[in-house]
């Protein structure tokens, strides 16, 4: 469950997600706004995403917090650790929530 804090242009890059395995192999996977992950404010959705909270901000303007699902391409591995990091853009990402399933 995540978002950005602000919107930006659609395609630009704004996150980056690692997956660290626990045979120290990694994979990362770029994310780009508009696709897989939008602001709080916008209220658009996308072919990537599925909305999963709506509702307001301190301010009372509408809001929004969107799933994304990644595919491990190795489910085989055992992972250790996700890591989303920004890719320092006015669009910096949100993780409110995490879960993995098998």
């Amino acid at each position: 469950l995540w978002a950005t804090t602000n919107v930006t242009e659609a395609d630009t890059v704004v996150a980056r997600v690692k997956v660290t395995y626990t045979d120290g192999t990694t994979v990362e996977k770029l994310i780009a706004y508009g696709g897989a992950i939008f602001a709080f404010e916008d209220l658009r959705g996308g072919a990537q995403v599925v909305t999963a909270w709506r509702g307001k901000t301190a301010t009372g303007r509408d809001a929004a917090a969107r799933l994304w699902t990644w595919n491990n391409p190795h489910p085989e591995k055992a992972i250790a650790s996700v890591r989303v990091s920004s890719e320092g853009t006015e669009a910096a990402p949100v993780l409110m929530g995490l879960t993995g399933v098998s």
